[in-house]
């Protein structure tokens, strides 16, 4: 089967959905059996059938050209010239991939013992659901230690 834009999108999208796979700081990120149900299930809701290793091929294939990429954006960033200088990927799938790593780069911030894992792990899920930056992560911690004192 060869790969075409319209599947490879289908493919991300899919893939976006379980972030055991992408995310390691999700619960059962390193655990074998998770990781293979999870691929299988990203095998499932292709429209297409593809094996497995296939996937896991076209992913680092697709990943290996997102960090190329990235590297570009950032160090455009860190250059000190303008916004109108910032390098901006055309590559299609660019915005697809970036809008999923992108939160998983975002580390939780090691917090007091009052503050429990799990708390963290809700915060952290709240990110993921709103897609959106720091200011939500902050805003509830910012209230979960407040509430505390």
């Amino acid at each position: 089967m060869e790969w075409n834009n319209e599947l490879t999108l289908e493919f991300l999208e899919a893939y976006e959905k379980h972030p055991v796979l992408w995310n390691s700081l999700y619960p059962g990120h390193k655990n074998k059996n998770t990781l293979q149900d999870a691929w299988t299930e990203v095998a499932n809701e292709l429209s297409v059938t593809m094996p497995v290793v296939a996937l896991k091929k076209k992913k680092e294939s697709l990943m290996s050209t997102y960090r190329t990429l990235r590297k570009k954006v950032v160090d455009s960033e860190t250059t000190g010239s303008g916004s109108q200088d910032v390098y901006y990927p055309s590559w299609f799938a660019y915005n697809a991939i970036d809008r999923f790593i992108r939160v998983q780069k975002t580390k939780i911030p090691s917090l007091n013992s009052e503050v429990s894992l799990i708390d963290n792990y809700r915060v952290y899920f709240i990110i993921l659901i709103k897609n959106s930056s720091l200011q939500i992560f902050n805003t509830n911690i910012n209230a979960k230690l407040t509430k505390q004192k």
